[in-house]
């Protein structure tokens, strides 16, 4: 999932739509953000060559990795996860089903 940061022109064009307090006002916000959101997956994305290897990837996001326990190796899988400030995070899948995190329904 490709981290997304809002632009500043759309945090401000999505406050004064708040702003205004109107009917149909919260929707014209939600509708700026996501149109700045469409943006940035429309950009064109990385692409890399692998030297070794002779493989191409697509780079699709980059993450903060977390670890609370040992390091991760070649083959362990991690979750891709956002915060709340628009960070992107990763860490080892056992760590983040371990308790530490609770699903919100």
């Amino acid at each position: 999932m490709p981290e997304f940061k809002f632009s500043a022109n759309a945090y401000i064009a999505a406050a004064k739509a708040i702003s205004l307090n109107a009917p149909g006002c919260v929707d014209a916000a939600f509708d700026i953000l996501a149109k700045d959101v469409q943006q940035q997956i429309d950009a064109p994305k990385r692409k890399w060559y692998h030297l070794k290897r002779g493989t191409k990837y697509v780079e699709n996001d980059r993450a903060k990795i977390q670890i609370a326990t040992t390091p991760p190796v070649e083959g362990d899988v991690v979750v891709v996860y956002r915060g709340e400030n628009g960070d992107v995070y990763c860490r080892k899948q056992e760590e983040f089903e371990d308790g530490r995190f609770k699903e919100i329904i």
